[in-house]
């Protein structure tokens, strides 16, 4: 027992030390990336970034690839940028980029090696794989090793969605008991291990008989147990996972597992080796089923095996000493709402008992970094992938230049011509004419779509706008209309902007490069809490190749 708590100490104490070093590198670059790229052209934050020191150097590193961001696309190739008698290491970016480099190899974070022999495969045979069918596959892969190593007899998914990664592990084992759990209920309708749309699609494509015929268990749809002919508990929860663990999941579904044998089977004597597991944990889900996971004394939860996503809705306590930080006092100053009326970051979470808590969850966090946060502009940084064309090629040009500097210099026409929509960001994606010529004229077009959709009641975007009750919304609208007409004062206000495109370059870099440090400190954060409820077997694994999926730390956690 002494040893098995040292293990755990002395494991704990190195992921420790990995997340401090994360948090000295997020505090370089937390005064840029917690800037919306649509808000960067405002004088406030220009002013900031045009003479911030790591702004200056990425700026550097760009002209000297000719703004070739797909050259920056590994961090590896920015020695590449440097003759050999320069000093590399007085530039900020490629010093950032060096320590990035080094905490993502740390050996705490395991590589999967079913990932490498994947990959070849996909690009030795020039197979076409979908993102989604890349993450079943992989993902299935790693679960079969653990299921069958640790004796798992029922699996429980959190956000199955429409089950694609249970339907995999089913064709691997049939034996086990699978249990879905989403609270959209249209998915779990249409999920494809339920007992209806199996039906429907060997009736459509006479396909071999239902692979779940016979098999025992419960569909369960808002609550509502009925027995199924099914391979899934189906049902529709609210956002709170865990209070839905006590109230439902303890109380109804694991007394309901084995239903025909009244608890006098050996099984339920001997008790359930239970896998808690999800691909897409959404916002608080993630950190909600490791605490369920930690909580359960009986130690009925085996096994757990994480993949955390939208990180951008994770309730996310800010302590006093951060409110008081004069970095987050000026992100609140410059907040807008979206299309609904609501307040953008209202993640954010002030009480540091409300159980809704998704981060900080570990006491070590808690009560060591005080001054620490994000914010949602930070985590939703942290989630974003770099652009792809067709052919899944990096296509940086084209998307960064039409798009995202539209999108910024929009905000900047909004704040300028008709600050009465200036707090407003929900106006959807960027959209022109592509057969205008020249890209000021692509401008125009975009924002004559942008009018377009304001004056549209039945689109979604104008729709929206009319149910917010805009004072004069009406006479807004044609002052618009008349601003948009004045294409010599647009050309002015276009030449006058069009400057600043090299500091969007560098933070669109920034952002994109290095926020993947937000995501490591939001699983650290997850891996230490396990840790110290003395869970004595915790990994941190590099489960999914990062250019294919922006989400790529699993956690698995299992219990003696």
């Amino acid at each position: 027992m002494e040893k098995e708590i040292f293990c755990i100490n002395d494991k704990i104490n190195k992921f420790k030390i990995l997340f401090e070093k994360s948090y000295e590198v997020y505090l370089e670059i937390q005064k840029i990336i917690i800037i919306s790229l649509n808000d960067i052209f405002f004088t406030e934050h220009l002013t900031f970034l045009e003479n911030y020191p790591l702004i200056i150097d990425t700026i550097e590193c760009l002209e000297r690839c000719g703004f070739d961001l797909g050259s920056l696309y590994d961090l590896e190739n920015i020695e590449n940028l440097f003759k050999e008698d320069e000093k590399m290491e007085e530039n900020k970016f490629y010093l950032i980029s060096k320590n990035i480099l080094k905490i993502l190899n740390d050996p705490l974070i395991q590589k999967h090696k079913e990932n490498k022999i994947l990959l070849d495969k996909i690009q030795n045979e020039n197979l076409k794989i979908s993102k989604k069918n890349y993450e079943v596959e992989i993902l299935s892969n790693f679960m079969i090793d653990k299921i069958h190593t640790n004796n798992i007899d029922v699996a429980i998914e959190m956000g199955c969605g429409k089950s694609y990664l249970t339907q995999r592990l089913f064709e691997y084992n049939k034996n086990l008991i699978y249990v879905g759990i989403d609270r959209q209920t249209d998915l779990i309708k249409n999920s494809s291990l339920n007992e209806k749309n199996n039906k429907k699609k060997n009736k459509n494509k006479n396909k071999k008989e239902n692979i779940i015929k016979n098999e025992k268990a419960v569909n369960i749809i808002e609550e509502d147990l009925a027995k199924k002919n099914s391979l899934l508990y189906n049902l529709s929860i609210d956002h709170n996972f865990y209070k839905f663990y006590e109230n439902t999941i303890k109380n109804d579904i694991l007394k309901k597992i084995c239903i025909d044998c009244k608890n006098d089977c050996s099984e339920c004597k001997a008790g359930r080796n239970i896998l808690l597991f999800g691909l897409h944990t959404c916002g608080n889900l993630a950190s909600d089923s490791i605490k369920i996971f930690a909580k359960d004394s009986n130690k009925e939860f085996r096994s757990l095996i994480i993949i955390s996503c939208c990180l951008h809705l994770v309730k996310e306590f800010i302590s006093e000493k951060a409110r008081k930080s004069s970095i987050f006092m000026n992100h609140l100053q410059k907040i807008g709402y979206d299309l609904k009326g609501n307040f953008l970051d209202e993640t954010l979470v002030y009480e540091k008992n409300d159980e809704n808590i998704g981060f900080p969850i570990s006491t070590f966090i808690k009560e060591n970094f005080e001054d620490l946060f994000f914010t949602r502009t930070v985590r939703n940084s942290a989630m974003q992938s770099f652009p792809e064309n067709e052919n899944k090629k990096i296509n940086f040009d084209d998307f960064f230049y039409k798009t995202r500097f539209y999108r910024s210099l929009f905000q900047v026409f909004l704040n300028d011509f008709i600050p009465e929509l200036s707090m407003y960001y929900g106006f959807g994606d960027v959209e022109y004419n592509d057969k205008e010529k020249g890209d000021f004229a692509k401008f125009i077009s975009y924002l004559k779509l942008n009018l377009c959709k304001l004056k549209n009641e039945n689109n979604k975007i104008g729709k929206k706008f009319k149910e917010l009750n805009i004072q004069n919304y009406s006479e807004i609208l044609i002052k618009y209309e008349n601003i948009i007409e004045n294409e010599k004062m647009l050309l002015e206000f276009y030449d006058k902007n069009f400057y600043k495109i090299k500091v969007l370059w560098a933070c669109f870099l920034i952002k994109m490069k290095f926020s993947k440090i937000v995501e490591l400190l939001v699983i650290l954060d997850r891996v230490i809490y396990l840790l110290e409820k003395k869970v004595n077997e915790v990994e941190l694994v590099e489960i999914f190749d990062y250019s294919k999926s922006k989400r790529n730390y699993l956690i698995f956690a299992n219990k003696d």
